[in-house]
């Protein structure tokens, strides 16, 4: 039965599930961060990927947080007579929810990366070639000097390369993934802080609408409202 109980105790499941999304992207990035991909692609890839994530992200929540109530409303529906049962799925509660939270002006709108302009990036890291480095199993990106002119690279020049652009770029790449990573921890933060927000509001529709049908539905003064404590917690 859903009952303001229920419902602290769906709010609780659904922050976890937040910080559990949340820390899956923070995994992702972190990979990106961690290998020797060239800079600009991981430059961009910081900027574009992350609040598409967030979005895509908040949206599971959202099925999430709907599959939650629907089980407990599903209980109490079915108590009812065939009629009544009828009615409740003639109002489409569920879509009509998840139509409303994804329609343009009611989306979640995630906050953009700002990645603070790095002076003389350009000539401290120049796109002039590339070449694969495998590290671990991985293949990861890496640039190569303007200086170092290789036609045909067997695989030991590839690794004679590979070792003169760690020497390098290592420490002022290091340095630049080190500040690059506080704006990912800081986009992430304020990530976390939106979603909480647009599902409380979603949220609080839900118990808008359920009150509105269930008064319907359950308005037989024989019937115990299962809801009836929740007339106030939607306001």
């Amino acid at each position: 039965m859903l009952t303001h109980e229920r419902i602290i105790e769906i709010e609780k499941n659904i922050t976890k599930d937040i910080e559990q999304e949340i820390k899956l992207i923070q995994k992702e990035l972190n990979f990106f961060l961690s290998y020797n991909f060239d800079l600009y692609f991981l430059k961009e890839f910081i900027k574009h990927y992350p609040p598409k994530a967030i979005r895509d992200r908040a949206e599971v929540l959202l099925e999430t947080l709907l599959n939650y109530y629907m089980k407990d409303l599903l209980e109490d529906i079915k108590k009812l007579d065939p009629e009544k049962q009828y009615q409740f799925f003639k109002e489409g509660l569920r879509e009509k929810i998840k139509d409303k939270a994804l329609k343009e002006l009611n989306r979640l709108i995630p906050v953009s990366v700002k990645i603070p302009e790095e002076k003389g990036f350009e000539e401290k890291f120049p796109v002039i070639g590339s070449v694969a480095l495998a590290s671990g199993g991985v293949a990861t990106a890496v640039i190569l000097p303007e200086s170092l002119l290789i036609k045909s690279i067997p695989a030991a020049s590839s690794i004679l390369a590979s070792a003169y652009l760690l020497k390098s770029y290592k420490d002022p790449a290091k340095r630049l993934k080190r500040k690059w990573k506080k704006v990912v921890d800081k986009f992430l933060s304020q990530s976390k802080e939106i979603i909480t927000t647009w599902l409380k509001d979603i949220q609080k529709e839900l118990i808008f609408e359920v009150n509105r049908i269930y008064t319907n539905l359950f308005s037989d003064k024989n019937i115990e409202q299962p809801f009836k404590n929740l007339v106030n917690y939607s306001k």
